[in-house]
């Protein structure tokens, strides 16, 4: 069992190029069946715990490669393009 505060100090790691994401600042979730279905990274370079929301990587759960002690190796390339996160409407 794994809690999130834990997935949080976890740096996400491309295997195709090795290149360094980020850390996990956020989790897609379907409402449903309550399953993990993503992750979201912030851009590189900012911390999870900033207030600020900018640019983010969103890795599908199925693209997870290997959850070890220290990283999650995801099979994304920083060559994708991170998406700007939409507020929600009011």
């Amino acid at each position: 069992m794994l809690r999130f505060s834990e997935l949080m100090e976890k740096e996400v790691i491309s295997c195709i190029d090795g290149s360094r994401l980020g850390f996990v600042d956020d989790l897609f979730i379907e409402q449903e069946t309550g399953r993990i279905t993503g992750l979201i990274v912030p851009e590189c370079g900012r911390s999870p715990f900033q207030f600020k929301r900018g640019e983010e990587h969103c890795v599908d759960w199925c693209d997870i490669e290997k959850m070890g002690e220290d990283v999650i190796l995801v099979r994304k390339s920083t060559s994708c393009t991170p998406r700007q996160r939409r507020r929600p409407a009011k």
